[in-house]
C-alpha cells in the first residue's frame, strides 16, 4: 500500500513539472537586462520512429510558433544536427519502442550528448504513452520532466516549450555570454580584479600579473587590502577607505608593484550590489599610467621614502657594484647610474611624476634586457614572428615532451677515403664563392649532402686542415658526422641551410678580409676557422621547434639548460661531445691546450650569438665598437688597439649576417627559403594547436598565414637594421642590392599592395 501511495505522489509531481517552471525576471537580471542576447532562434528536434504520427502533427504545431524544427528518426542524425548547430535545442523524443539503456534509448542519447559536450544547450523532453507507463521506473536518467502523449496533443505542449524557452534556453544563452564576457576580461589590457564577500581576491585577469607584478596563485585567495599597495598621503579617502566601506571610488594614485617600484595608475572601484543592496563584491580596474600622462594634480602624493628603498634595486646594486674575493669594491658604470638616479629620486624637491620617472628608468637600467626593443605602440604588430624570435625562453603554458628523431647514422666509419665528387656537384660547386650560388640546387645534386662538399671545398680554401693541423681525411669525416646530425625531415633547420650559412660566411670573410687588409689589418687564421667551424655547427641537432616551444613542452634540452638559450646550448656541447668521443673524427686533437681553449671559447661565443632573442643586443654593441663617438664614421673592431670584445662583436655581427641572409639572396632563392621556414613554423604552430599549447608564432597558421606581410615584418625588424651597420662598417653592395630587391617584391605581394594595383 505504501508503494502505491509513492507511485501517486511521483504521477502528481511529473505532471506538476510538466506545467510549472521557474520564472525569469529580465528586469532583476542587472548584469544581461542591457544587452542583446541574440535573435529568438530555438531548435526544436523532434526524434520519433517512422510511422508514429505524434511527429508530424507536432512538427505541424512547432511550426506555427514560429521556431525552427526538424523531424529524424535516427539518432545518428539528431546528434549531427546538435553538432552543427549553435543555438539552443529541445530535443522532442518518444520513447516507444526504445527500451531502457537500449538502442536510441533516452539514456543513450543523453550520454551521447554529454560525451560531445552538448549538455549545456541541448535539453532533452520525452514522451511517453502516459504517466503511469513509468510509474515502475522513474523519470528516464538526464532529463528533469516528461510528457505524455496526451499532453502533445493539447496545451501542455506549447506550455513546455515556452517554459523551456524562458527558463532553460534562456540561462543556456546567459552561460554562453558568461564566457565570452569571461574572455574579454582576461584579455583586456587593463588589470581587473574581483574581491568577494570576505574580502578576498576571487579572481584577477591577465594584465594584473603584468602591471602589479603578482602571479594569480599569490593573490587568489587572499585579502584584497594586501595586494592593494597604494601609496596615500590623505587616508581618509584612499581606495583603501572605500574598499573598507563598500564605496566606489575613481582617481588615480601611485602604488607599489610587488618588486617594491612605484607605479602610478588610474583605479576605478565598483561595488557589485545584491538585491538587498548590500555590496557583496567588489571590481577594481587599474590601468597604468606614464608621467607623461596629464593631471598630476590628481596624484596623491607619496609618503616619505627614506628609509624604504626598492629592495630589489638595492640587491641588484649590490650584485653589480662588487665582486667578491678582490679586497675592494669595484665599481662599474651602470651601478653609478643607478646610484646617481637613487639620490635625485629621493630628493625631497623633486615632484612626484619625476621620481615615478626615475624609478623607471633604474627599473629599465636594472633589468638584463638593455639592448631589446620595446614595442612602440605597434599594436599587434610584435605579437607574431618579432615576439617570437625575441623570446628566449617560455611563453606561458606548460606541455609533454616532443618527439626526438633518432640519427641513423650516428655511427660512421672512420676517415674513408676523400672521393672526387661527382660531376655535377663539381660543376655546381664551381660558384661557391659567388653570392648568387645556388645551394637549393646543389642540395638535389648532392643527394641531400650539400654541407659535406661545401665543407670540403671552403675548408680547402680557407686552409682550415693546415690551421688545425689535421690530415683532409679527418676533416672529411667530422663533416660527415656533422651532416649525419642535421634532420632531412625538418623543412629549414636542416644541413642545407648550415650549408648555406657556412657559404655565406665565407663569402663575408673574404670580403671582410680584404677590406682589413686595406686598412692594414686582418683576421687571425685561428679567427677564421673559428667562424667557419661555428657556420657548420651553428644548428647541429636541430629539432625544427623554436626555443619558447622547446621551454612550454618542458622538453629535456630546456631543463638542462634552465630555459636559456636552450638549442644554441646544444648545438654546442653535442658538436663537442661528439667530435672528442673519437680521435679519427676529432678535428681538434693536434691543437694544444691552449690554442684549443681559445677556438673553443671563440665557437662557443659566435654559435650563442645566433640566438634571436640577443639579436638587438649584439646589434647595438656593434654599433657601439663601430663608430667613432666624435666623427660619426666608421672605425676597424679589429685594430691592435681594440679589446677582444671589439673583436668578438663584429665576428658575431658577420655570424648573425650569415645565419638569417636568406631575405639578401637572388628572389627565387629567397622565395625558397621563405616558403620552407614557414613550413616550419606552420608544423610547430599546428602542434601547439593540437595539444593546446602557447602560440609562439600566431602570424605562421597555414590557413591564415599571409607570406609576404611577414616576410615584410622580418626584413624591417631584423634584416635592415643588421646589414645596414655591417654595409656601413664592410661595404657589400650586391648583397644590399639584393635585400632592396627582395622587400619591394614583397612588399608588393602584400595584400594592401596588390589591393592598390
Amino acid at each position: 500500500m505504501a508503494t502505491t501511495d509513492h507511485q501517486l505522489r511521483m504521477m502528481e509531481k511529473l505532471q506538476s513539472t510538466s506545467t510549472k517552471g521557474t520564472d525569469c525576471n529580465l528586469e532583476e537580471d542587472n548584469c544581461f537586462c542591457t544587452i542583446n542576447l541574440g535573435s529568438s532562434i530555438y531548435r526544436v528536434i523532434l526524434y520519433f520512429s517512422e510511422g508514429n504520427p505524434l511527429g508530424p502533427l507536432l512538427q505541424k504545431r512547432v511550426r506555427d510558433i514560429d521556431y525552427t524544427v526538424s523531424l529524424f528518426h535516427s539518432q545518428e542524425r539528431v546528434v549531427e544536427e546538435c553538432l552543427l548547430s549553435r543555438h539552443p535545442a529541445l530535443i522532442v523524443m518518444d520513447t516507444e519502442h526504445k527500451p531502457i539503456g537500449g538502442l536510441g534509448s533516452v539514456e543513450q542519447l543523453s550520454r551521447t550528448i554529454h560525451s560531445n559536450k552538448l549538455h549545456h544547450t541541448v535539453k532533452l523532453l520525452p514522451v511517453v504513452k502516459s504517466y503511469s507507463a513509468i510509474l515502475s521506473t522513474g523519470i528516464p536518467s538526464g532529463v528533469s520532466r516528461v510528457l505524455s502523449e496526451e499532453d502533445c496533443r493539447g496545451d501542455q505542449f506549447l506550455l513546455a516549450l515556452k517554459l523551456w524557452e524562458k527558463n532553460e534556453a534562456l540561462q543556456q544563452k546567459k552561460l554562453l555570454l558568461g564566457n565570452v564576457l569571461f574572455e574579454a576580461v582576461e584579455q583586456s589590457s587593463d588589470a581587473i580584479q574581483i574581491t568577494g564577500p570576505d574580502s578576498c581576491i576571487m579572481f584577477v585577469n591577465r594584465a594584473f600579473a603584468d602591471i602589479s607584478g603578482y602571479s594569480r596563485e599569490e593573490v587568489v585567495g587572499k585579502p584584497a587590502m594586501d595586494i592593494l599597495r597604494t601609496i596615500d598621503s590623505k587616508s581618509d579617502n584612499g581606495p583603501k577607505l572605500a574598499v573598507s566601506q563598500n564605496q566606489s571610488w575613481d582617481g588615480v594614485c601611485l602604488g607599489r608593484r610587488k618588486s617594491g617600484s612605484i607605479l602610478r595608475q588610474h583605479i576605478k572601484l565598483i561595488p557589485v550590489k545584491t538585491n538587498e543592496g548590500r555590496a557583496s563584491f567588489h571590481i577594481t580596474i587599474q590601468r597604468l599610467l606614464s608621467y607623461h600622462d596629464s593631471d598630476h594634480s590628481r596624484i596623491t602624493s607619496p609618503r616619505t621614502m627614506h628609509g624604504d628603498r626598492l629592495h630589489a634595486f638595492s640587491t641588484r646594486q649590490a650584485s653589480l657594484g662588487s665582486i667578491p674575493n678582490l679586497g675592494s669594491r669595484l665599481e662599474i658604470p651602470i651601478t653609478k647610474a643607478v646610484q646617481v638616479l637613487s639620490i635625485a629620486r629621493d630628493n625631497t624637491s623633486t615632484p612626484v611624476y619625476v621620481k615615478e620617472a626615475l624609478e623607471q628608468a633604474m627599473e629599465i637600467l636594472c633589468s638584463a634586457e638593455l639592448f631589446s626593443p620595446v614595442s612602440g605602440g605597434r599594436g599587434n604588430s610584435q605579437k607574431d614572428i618579432v615576439a617570437g624570435l625575441l623570446s628566449g625562453g617560455r611563453f606561458p603554458g606548460t606541455g609533454n615532451d616532443i618527439t626526438r628523431v633518432a640519427h641513423p647514422h650516428s655511427h660512421l666509419a672512420r676517415n674513408p677515403p676523400i672521393t672526387p665528387p661527382p660531376p655535377e656537384v663539381e660543376d655546381a660547386i664551381q660558384n661557391l664563392d659567388r653570392w648568387e650560388f645556388d645551394i637549393i640546387n646543389l642540395e638535389k645534386l648532392s643527394s641531400n649532402e650539400p654541407l659535406y662538399y661545401v665543407g670540403i671545398r671552403v675548408f680547402k680554401n680557407f686552409n682550415v686542415c693546415e690551421i688545425l693541423e689535421v690530415e683532409e681525411s679527418v676533416m672529411a669525416s667530422w663533416l660527415k658526422l656533422m651532416e649525419s646530425h642535421y634532420h632531412r625531415q625538418n623543412a629549414y633547420h636542416n644541413s642545407t641551410h648550415a650549408a648555406d650559412v657556412l657559404q655565406a660566411t665565407a663569402y663575408f670573410i673574404k670580403i671582410l678580409q680584404d677590406y682589413l687588409v686595406s686598412q692594414g689589418d686582418m683576421l687571425e687564421r685561428l679567427e677564421i676557422a673559428a667562424l667557419l667551424i661555428t657556420a657548420v655547427i651553428h644548428d647541429l641537432d636541430h629539432p625544427g621547434r623554436t626555443n619558447p616551444h622547446l621551454c612550454n613542452t618542458k622538453h629535456h634540452l630546456a631543463t638542462l639548460y634552465n630555459d636559456s638559450a636552450v638549442l644554441e646550448n646544444h648545438h654546442i656541447a653535442l658538436s663537442f661531445k661528439i667530435t672528442e668521443q673519437s680521435k679519427g673524427l676529432n678535428i681538434y686533437q693536434n691543437l694544444d691546450s691552449v690554442t684549443y681553449r681559445n677556438l673553443r671559447s671563440s665557437i662557443i661565443d659566435l654559435v650563442l650569438a645566433t640566438d634571436m632573442a640577443k639579436h638587438f643586443e649584439h646589434l647595438a654593441k656593434f654599433n657601439m665598437y663601430s663608430v667613432d663617438g666624435e666623427t660619426g664614421s666608421s672605425t676597424s673592431l679589429t685594430s691592435k688597439d681594440n679589446s677582444r670584445e671589439n673583436r668578438m662583436a663584429m665576428k658575431r655581427v658577420l655570424v648573425k649576417c650569415a645565419d638569417i641572409s636568406n631575405p639578401c639572396r637572388p628572389t627565387e632563392l629567397c622565395q625558397e627559403w621563405a616558403t620552407r621556414i614557414s613550413e616550419e613554423y606552420f608544423n610547430q604552430t599546428d602542434e601547439e594547436r593540437r595539444r593546446n599549447l602557447p602560440v609562439v608564432f600566431p602570424d605562421f597558421d597555414r590557413k591564415t598565414c599571409i607570406l609576404p606581410v611577414t616576410q615584410v615584418k622580418f626584413i624591417d625588424f631584423f634584416i635592415s637594421g643588421l646589414f645596414d651597420a655591417w654595409h656601413n662598417f664592410c661595404p657589400i653592395p650586391l648583397v644590399m642590392d639584393y635585400l632592396k630587391a627582395n622587400y619591394e617584391f614583397w612588399n608588393n605581394k602584400s595584400p594592401s599592395n596588390e589591393t592598390a594595383d
